[in-house]
C-alpha cells in the first residue's frame, strides 16, 4: 500500500436502539452490546477491527455519535485504549449519514490533513473474515488515493428483503466495479431476480475516499447541506460539537442519496467477509453456533421439543416446549416472544411501543460503568429499586440530583460513603438515607465486590439527573 497517506477510520454510532430491543433501547443502543457471550461491545469489536485492518493507531480514530450518546461512546473507547475516545464527535440530533460523514470528512482534512483516506464504517455490523476485509480495504484505498468514491459491497448469500442493493458490472478478482444504480429494499419476487442475476450486491454501508475528494463532491452535489454543516461547527471546542440550532434544520439525507447516486466517480468493490448488520434477532441467532435442534440458549433456559429458535434469560428461568424458530429474549423488566423470521412484525411492535411512550424502551435495564454495574430490579410512579455492583476499590463520582432521594442497604461487602462530607463506613444489612441535593459519594474499599440495593424515590428518576463534582473517570469532562 502506499505510504503517502494513511487511513483514518471514522466510525458511525448514532444508532436509535430498536431492532434489537429490549436488549437495546434508545438509551443503549445496538452498538453497545455484548452479544453471544462476547466481553467486547459492538463498538469495541467494530474499533479493534479498524485499527487492525487499517494501520491506524488508536489516536487516529474518529467517531461520530449523538451528543445524547456520546459519554457512553467515550467510556467504551476508552475502555479499548484511551486514546481511541480522542476524536469523539458528538451530533445535537440524528439528521443521517449525508450531515455526519460531512462532519466527520471537514475534522479529519483539519486535523490528519486532505490527503488522508477516511475509511466510514457503521459501529455496530459483524465480519468474521477480517482478512476479506483487509484485503478490500487495500484495494478500496488505492482507488480513493486515485480519486475515486468506493464502497463495499456484500455478495449476496440469499434472496434478501432487507438489505439495500447496489447495482453493478463485476470486473472479477474483487477489482472495483462502476456502480450502477443504488436500490432500496426489494420485495420478495425483485430480491429473488436480484439474486439470481449476479450483478446487484448488498450495501454493506461502508465507504472509502480521499478527504479532500469527499468534501469536492460535497462541494458539488450537497451544497447547501455542506455549507450548513460547516457553519454548525463550533470551532471552539475543537470542531468536537456543532450548534444545536443550526443543526437541528439540516435535512435527514442518506449519503447514497446525497453523493453517491449523483458522482460518475463511484465504485464498488465486491466482498465475502462473513458480514451482518445484526438487523434482527434472526441475524443475530446466525452469527452464533447452535445446538443439534438449531438452538442457541444463553442463561437459564430449558427446552423440550424446541427447533431453530435463540432464548436468552437474563435474571428468570424460562422454559419452552412445542416451539420452532422463536426468538424469546428477557431481560428483567421485558419480555420479547416473536417469530424470529418475521422482521416486518417486529418493526409493527417497536412503532406500537414508542407511540405509547412504553418507558422500557428508552431505558436499559441494566448498564456497565467503569466502577461496575447497575440493573433495575422495579420501577414505577415516583420510585426505581436498582441492584448496584462496586467493584473493589472503585468509587462513584461526587454527585448531587434535582429530584430524586436515595436509601441505600448493602447486601455484601463493605462501603464508604460520603454525604456532605461526612463519611460512614457501611457493612452488611446496613443502610442509609441520601437526602435530595446532598453531595454524595459511594466507594467499594474492599477485595471483594459491593451489592447494594438502591431506593430512588421522586418526580423524576432518569439517568441524566446527575451533578457531578469530581469523577476519577473524567465523566465531568465529557
Amino acid at each position: 500500500m502506499p505510504s503517502a497517506y494513511s487511513i483514518i477510520p471514522v466510525i458511525l454510532c448514532g444508532g436509535s436502539g430498536s431492532r434489537l430491543w429490549p436488549l437495546s433501547r434508545e438509551q443503549s443502543p445496538k452498538q453497545f452490546l455484548k452479544l453471544l457471550g462476547s466481553d467486547q461491545s459492538l463498538l469495541t469489536q467494530t474499533a479493534t477491527r479498524a485499527l487492525a485492518c487499517s494501520g491506524a493507531s488508536a489516536s487516529q480514530l474518529v467517531s461520530v455519535t449523538l451528543d445524547s450518546l456520546k459519554k457512553k461512546t467515550i467510556l467504551d473507547l476508552a475502555s479499548l485504549h484511551p486514546d481511541a475516545a480522542n476524536h469523539v464527535l458528538g451530533e445535537p440530533c440524528a439528521r443521517n449519514t449525508a450531515a455526519a460523514i460531512a462532519y466527520a470528512a471537514l475534522y479529519v482534512a483539519e486535523h490528519f490533513g486532505r490527503d488522508s483516506v477516511i475509511w466510514v464504517l457503521p459501529a455496530d455490523h459483524y465480519i468474521s473474515d477480517e482478512h476479506a476485509l483487509k484485503k478490500a480495504l487495500d484495494t478500496a484505498a488505492r482507488a480513493a488515493s486515485e480519486g475515486k468514491l468506493v464502497t463495499f459491497g456484500m455478495t449476496p448469500t440469499r434472496p434478501e428483503t432487507g438489505y439495500g442493493y447496489i447495482q453493478c458490472q463485476p470486473q472479477g478478482n474483487g477489482r472495483p466495479a462502476p456502480v450502477l444504480s443504488f436500490v432500496e429494499k426489494p420485495d420478495a419476487i425483485t430480491a429473488q431476480a436480484y439474486f439470481e442475476s449476479g450483478k446487484y450486491l448488498w450495501n454493506s454501508g461502508m465507504f472509502v475516499f480521499s478527504a479532500g475528494k469527499i468534501l469536492e463532491s460535497y462541494g458539488q452535489y450537497a451544497k447547501n447541506l455542506f455549507e450548513n454543516v460547516k457553519d454548525a461547527v463550533q470551532y471552539k471546542t475543537g470542531m468536537k460539537s456543532l450548534s444545536p440550532d443550526k443543526y437541528q434544520n439540516l435535512p435527514p439525507i442518506p449519503f447514497d442519496t446525497a453523493i453517491m447516486e449523483k458522482t460518475d466517480q463511484a465504485v464498488v468493490i465486491p466482498c465475502q467477509m462473513g458480514w451482518s448488520d445484526i438487523g434482527s434477532w434472526e441475524s443475530v441467532w446466525e452469527m452464533g453456533i447452535p445446538d443439534s435442534e438449531g438452538n442457541i440458549h444463553e442463561g437459564k433456559v430449558t427446552s423440550v421439543e424446541t427447533s431453530n429458535s435463540f432464548i436468552r434469560a437474563g435474571s428468570l428461568r424460562i422454559a419452552t416446549a412445542g416451539l420452532q424458530d422463536v426468538v424469546i429474549i428477557e431481560d428483567g423488566d421485558s419480555l420479547l416472544v416473536a417469530d424470529k423470521k418475521n422482521a416486518g412484525a417486529m418493526r409493527m411492535l417497536m412503532d406500537t411501543l414508542k407511540k405509547m411512550n412504553i418507558p422500557e424502551t428508552v431505558e436499559p435495564n441494566r448498564e456497565e460503568r467503569p466502577w461496575g454495574q447497575f440493573r433495575v430490579l422495579s420501577r414505577g410512579t415516583g420510585y426505581k429499586v436498582k441492584e448496584i455492583i462496586v467493584k473493589p476499590g472503585q468509587k462513584l463520582s461526587l454527585q448531587m440530583h434535582h429530584h430524586r432521594c436515595e436509601f441505600w442497604t448493602v447486601i455484601s461487602g463493605e462501603a464508604w460513603v460520603e454525604i456532605d462530607r461526612t463519611i460512614k463506613n457501611l457493612k452488611a444489612q446496613e443502610n442509609i438515607f441520601i437526602p435530595l441535593h446532598a453531595h454524595h459519594r459511594l466507594e467499594n474499599p474492599g477485595q471483594q465486590d459491593l451489592v447494594m440495593i438502591e431506593v430512588q424515590c421522586g418526580d423524576y428518576l432518569g439517568e441524566d439527573d446527575i451533578v457531578r463534582f469530581d469523577d476519577i473517570y473524567g465523566r465531568m469532562a465529557v
